[in-house]
């Protein structure tokens, strides 16, 4: 059974490994295409900067991943990307999930399901958006089963194609 509760600070250095392993410098092409991939590295004092906004998925008392999500107003606007976001910020109110990281061992097994049904429950009502590269064919399919569509495409400051994804719930 997967169990999703608040990170505390003494997870942070599972989710930041859990981020490294994840990014896409630590990957090759074929496995981006089958495991996903993050772009944003931060370190374990941001994590510890942004704990409130942090959920952790366990399995049998074993962290197995993670989501980083903020609500409109608790956006950090020195975080990379967030300059998109003045084009949904004439909303009341939304929730922008930065990233979703799952254990290599458990890809496939509902742990990022349960994570995000996590969230859209505790957001129930608002927009929820998610900035994926484009070339992240995996995290584009699995927001897609959820219902997300492409809501516009936007330049990272790194120059790559992303998509904002938008949920409406």
């Amino acid at each position: 059974m997967i169990q999703v509760r608040p990170a505390r600070g003494s997870d942070l250095e599972i989710i930041a490994m859990l981020a490294s392993e994840h990014s896409i410098k630590s990957k090759s092409p074929a496995q981006c295409e089958l495991e996903g991939f993050l772009v944003s590295g931060f370190s374990v004092s941001a994590y510890m900067n942004w704990l409130p906004f942090i959920a952790v998925a366990e399995k049998v008392g074993q962290i197995c991943g993670f989501t980083l999500a903020f609500r409109s107003a608790e956006v950090p606007r020195d975080m990379p990307d967030v300059e998109q976001l003045p084009q949904i910020a004439t909303l009341d109110d939304f929730l922008l999930i930065k990233q979703v990281a799952v254990d290599r061992a458990q890809l496939g097994c509902g742990v990022g399901r349960a994570l995000y049904r996590d969230l859209i429950e505790r957001n129930a009502g608002l927009p929820i958006y998610a900035p994926v590269l484009l070339s992240n064919k995996r995290s584009i399919r699995f927001h897609e089963t959820f219902g997300f569509h492409l809501s516009r495409n936007f330049l990272g400051r790194d120059g790559s194609q992303r998509g904002l994804f938008l949920l409406v719930t």
